[in-house]
């Protein structure tokens, strides 16, 4: 069957009429250490801390957008205290960003324990 064969614009000759079904078959190398928890571990690891920066700069973005709206109200709505939003800012950021690169890191940490340990 035609559906059944890698596309030919895959690159490279050797993967030409090569059947789908054993291209997927295949097994990968092993390597030639037994793995350790840890390097199995440390990619779960990366993925959830990029994933909390990816998720923190939504939330910078989303609170850039509301930011002068929510300002406005926020200092009509606090008139007694004496706030300055100037200064905020770069600790806002800095505790936005710490919170989900933690968070993710803290995430992925625990699933994969949780897994590793079974």
């Amino acid at each position: 069957m035609r559906n059944s064969r890698v596309s030919p614009s895959v690159p490279g000759t050797a993967l030409r009429g090569v059947r789908l079904t054993e291209l997927l078959n295949t097994e990968l190398p092993a390597p030639p250490w037994p793995p350790s928890a840890t390097f199995i571990r440390w990619p779960f690891v990366f993925e959830g801390a990029f994933v909390g920066l990816l998720g923190s700069l939504l939330t910078l973005a989303i609170l850039a957008a509301v930011a002068d709206p929510l300002s406005a109200f926020t200092a009509d709505f606090f008139r007694v205290l004496p706030l300055q939003f100037g200064s905020l800012t770069r600790d806002l950021v800095a505790l936005v960003m710490g919170a989900g690169v933690g968070l993710g890191i803290l995430g992925s940490w625990l699933s994969v324990r949780t897994y590793l340990i079974r």
